[in-house]
């Protein structure tokens, strides 16, 4: 789930009016479980995700941040964003960087 900002863009689409370099922040919270055939998933409940933070089992992981995205002449996206997993207290929160397709 993300909720955006438009911070910069046109009159219509951003919170201040500067049409040459869109820029939007974000804040979001994504979470996901994978699994194989032979390891499934362990679905069990919501209280015990955050609990079991060095569990080996499938169980659903999270994390939160915030991120700025800045679309450079409509062909590709810059985005660095500063995200902290629920799951893996002992790492700390991370920042990233990502070049992203804007079509």
């Amino acid at each position: 789930m993300e909720l955006r900002i438009p911070l910069f863009g046109t009159e219509q689409f951003g919170l201040i009016n500067f049409p040459y370099l869109p820029t939007e922040i974000a804040l979001f919270v994504d979470g996901g479980v994978a699994w194989t055939a032979n390891d499934p998933p362990q679905i069990g409940p919501v209280s015990e995700w955050f609990k079991d933070t060095r569990s080996a089992e499938r169980i659903p992981v999270f994390s939160t941040g915030v991120s700025t995205r800045v679309n450079l002449f409509g062909y590709t996206v810059l985005e660095i964003f500063y995200a902290k997993p629920w799951q893996r207290p002992v790492k700390g929160a991370h920042f990233g960087f990502q070049i992203i397709p804007g079509w």
